[in-house]
């Protein structure tokens, strides 16, 4: 319940209660006057009834002003200032006090805004201490993230649950495939398997390999022998792909994670043949090279017993340098791969294809309703659409990114325009600005939502009023046979439930509060962005109000007044 129901159903009772005491005083008042006396007191009470009903109208209506007055001026003002100090001292400390009250509440807002400029200043001061600790941290990232990078094999790492926790460019390469969405479009999108930080590795190689494989590392474990598990499976591409795993030991009994390195068969077929030609060459280069220098001499001997060249002689020299032609291009051709690819170490920022924090995840078998929000793996979506009517009106593009282990994935997003086969209006381009000419070509929505359902499985789906996107979804299941049973958090009713005292709670204006900067307003990847990070900022908000599982979020959500909205 919000903080002007609050008061005013505490207003209500405090005046039923003041009436019950009125009452019950009258009423004992009453029969302390003889028949007469109340005969009189009630003729008086008729003959003056229209000034009676006016003193008490007058005094409730003034009652009421005033009562308003102190609900706006104290209050409400009171409530507004404790939650934004709650955000200046966890989630925004750039965040200011900006009140309309009394000077009382004003001067208040004043002394804590003054306390948060200090309290800023010396966040600021530990901040840089810290960025210059971590510098040398990130060197070593850095080189860590170079190496894997650069590694010739395809490498992921997984926790004992199954949860990818690293890979590297050559696995997203062998495992995933960019490919058109059917035959009739020319669009390309990445319909393969998907490859990313904390899915599961049953999306990209087969469950029952993985656990034979296990099964065995097992059995070679308990036997003495070396804990490997190889295995052939068939790449995205439809290459075939040679899989070796073994275990990641935290102690010498406790097995952490697996290992997978993956090589692609006839890649590794054609690197061995281009060595063994080198070494071929470089044996027959030698004779070669003999022979040469033989003929050269033969040539001599001719030129100096004849006075001009004969049609032989010619014919031995233009030999002579096609073989040496010959020679130098084969053997370019068979040396021109590198042995050793050099690593180059730069301050840029690089894709994050690890988290090792993700050793730490609790393991299956809890219920997920029961899991702490700050564990669980969330899918962050925003759709543009051609209009407000769910039932007349077509989705046009969706947007998503991926929150694992309390992190927003940047190298793991999804992003995709949709064909609507209809018009667009004019209101809703104003909007977003997907004209109909970017829409032809584009994957049609029964193409697009199982794509953008394979992206958000086995996770949380988060959204801003996404009772409007998932009633948007409902309509198509005819169409797709594509439903989304996943638990679903909305960040507008979560807004309205840590932030009672204010009035708004659209993305910009919890932005402003949390002191998020909003890039890509009203498209969807823009917003489901946005969407991630106001919801990032809440999490220790909720947590401060005991609200730390996922159903402890859901059940706090339905008695948000906008819980009782349908589409």
């Amino acid at each position: 319940m919000d903080s002007h129901k609050k008061f005013w159903l505490f207003v209500l009772l405090s005046a039923c209660a003041s009436v019950a005491v009125v009452v019950t005083l009258g009423s004992l008042f009453w029969r302390q006057f003889s028949p007469a006396e109340q005969h009189q007191m009630l003729e008086m009470v008729h003959r003056h009834m229209v000034y009676i009903v006016a003193i008490i109208a007058m005094f409730f209506g003034g009652w009421i002003v005033w009562l308003d007055a102190v609900l706006y001026t104290y209050v409400l003002p009171t409530v507004q200032i404790a939650d934004e100090t709650l955000l200046i001292l966890t989630v925004n400390p750039g965040h200011r006090i900006k009140i309309d009250a009394s000077r009382d509440m004003k001067r208040l807002a004043d002394l804590i805004n003054e306390g948060a400029d200090r309290y800023e200043a010396m966040a600021r001061s530990v901040e840089e201490r810290v960025k210059e600790a971590r510098e040398a941290l990130e060197f070593e990232r850095n080189i860590l993230a170079s190496v894997i990078e650069h590694l010739p094999e395809g490498l992921v790492i997984c926790n004992t649950a199954g949860d990818i926790v690293l890979y590297n460019q050559k696995a997203q390469r062998l495992l995933t495939v960019r490919e058109p969405l059917d035959h009739t479009r020319s669009i390309e999108s990445l319909s393969g398997p998907f490859l990313g930080l904390g899915r599961h590795i049953g999306s990209v190689i087969a469950p029952e390999k993985i656990d034979a494989a296990i099964s065995e590392i097992t059995r070679k474990w308990n036997d003495g022998k070396e804990p490997v598990a190889f295995f052939s499976i068939q790449g995205a591409a439809d290459n075939v792909l040679s899989v070796e795993m073994m275990p990641i030991l935290a102690r010498r009994d406790h097995i952490v994670g697996y290992i997978l390195t993956c090589h692609d068969v006839m890649e590794s077929v054609s690197l061995e043949a281009r060595k063994t030609a080198i070494q071929l060459f470089s044996v027959f280069r030698n004779d070669l090279d003999r022979l040469k220098t033989s003929v050269e001499a033969l040539l001599n001997v001719c030129r100096t017993a004849a006075n001009h060249k004969s049609d032989l002689v010619h014919a031995i020299e233009a030999n002579v340098s096609r073989i040496d032609g010959l020679i130098e291009s084969t053997f370019r051709e068979y040396a021109e791969f590198p042995d050793v690819c050099p690593i180059t170490l730069s301050t840029e920022s690089r894709p994050e294809f690890y988290d090792f924090d993700l050793f730490n995840r609790p393991e299956p078998g809890i219920d997920i309703g029961n899991q702490l929000l700050v564990n669980l793996v969330y899918t962050v979506f925003d759709t543009e659409t051609t209009g407000l009517n769910p039932t007349s009106d077509e989705i046009i593009s969706i947007g998503a990114v991926r929150i694992v282990n309390g992190k927003i994935v940047q190298d793991d997003l999804f992003s995709m325009l949709i064909d609507p086969k209809r018009e667009v209006s004019e209101a809703s381009i104003r909007v977003h600005g997907i004209r109909p000419e970017m829409l032809k070509g584009q994957p049609t929505i029964d193409a697009a939502l199982p794509h953008f359902q394979r992206y958000a499985e086995n996770t949380v789906l988060v959204g801003h009023n996404v009772a409007f996107d998932m009633r948007m979804f409902q309509v198509k299941e005819p169409l797709t046979g594509i439903r989304f049973t996943q638990p679903v958090l909305d960040t507008m009713f979560l807004s309205a439930i840590l932030h009672p005292a204010h009035r708004y709670h659209s993305i910009e204006a919890i932005s402003n509060r949390l002191g998020i900067c909003v890039r890509g307003r009203h498209t969807a990847l823009g917003d489901a962005m946005a969407t991630a990070e106001i919801f990032l900022k809440f999490l220790p908000l909720l947590a401060r109000m005991n609200i730390f599982t996922l159903n402890d979020a859901i059940e706090a959500s339905k008695k948000s007044d906008y819980a009782k909205v349908r589409y």
